[in-house]
């Protein structure tokens, strides 16, 4: 299982992707490189295509009303979530702009003006959303894949139904979705019954990386 490798190539949002946070638990026997943001954010204009969104309410959407009741008569104006983050991109894209100007502009303190650039720079990355999606390439082998399928296939991000399905595509597949030792009944009568909680203690462990 650890011999037989495989890439994986993905654009999904920076909380799921490879490198992002839901990701990280499976860092081991994991190789993964990806488009830096932090070296590329300002190379590109931002669009609603660039994060996702497929989720999130629109102004006339019949739970916007609810939610409008809910939080109280003075916000009856608050905007969707979708116009929130229509709300959001412009300002990354304000701030992009400015970071071209700025990085043009003649100056005359050096020191002064890269600070300033930094600065411009720190806008754009923090106010960056985690649904902004990443293009990423990874080499995992089937341990880890078995690890990561039979904890997360009933996930609820969608990111990781698609991420299972694609596992389920893999040549010999039934290695990485087959039963693991604590679906298996060991029989008591040949190793008895405190070698078999033992061993599946062990194995239990040792897949919860």
């Amino acid at each position: 299982m650890k011999t037989e490798m495989v890439s994986y190539h993905n654009s999904g949002s920076k909380r799921w992707s490879i490198n992002g946070k839901e990701f990280d638990t499976y860092k081991v026997g994991t190789v993964a490189n990806s488009c830096s943001t932090m070296h590329k954010i300002h190379e590109k204009g931002f669009s609603k295509n660039d994060f996702s969104h497929e989720h999130l309410c629109k102004t006339k959407d019949e739970l916007m009303t609810d939610f409008n009741d809910f939080i109280g008569i003075e916000y009856k104006e608050h905007a969707s979530p979708y116009r929130a983050l229509s709300d959001v991109i412009e300002e990354l894209n304000q701030w992009r702009d400015f970071y071209i100007y700025y990085k043009n502009k003649p100056y005359k303190d050096q020191k002064e003006h890269d600070e300033n650039l930094k600065k411009i720079w720190w806008q754009m990355i923090q106010l960056l959303p985690s649904s902004y999606n990443q293009k990423r390439t990874v080499m995992l082998n089937y341990e880890v894949l078995a690890n990561i399928y039979k904890s997360r296939r009933n996930h609820k991000l969608d990111e990781w139904h698609t991420f299972c399905d694609w596992i389920e595509g893999l040549p010999y597949s039934e290695l990485i979705t087959g039963p693991t030792i604590r679906d298996i009944s060991i029989s008591h009568q040949v190793i008895g019954p405190d070698t078999s909680e033992m061993l599946k203690k062990k194995f239990t462990k040792n897949e919860e990386w």
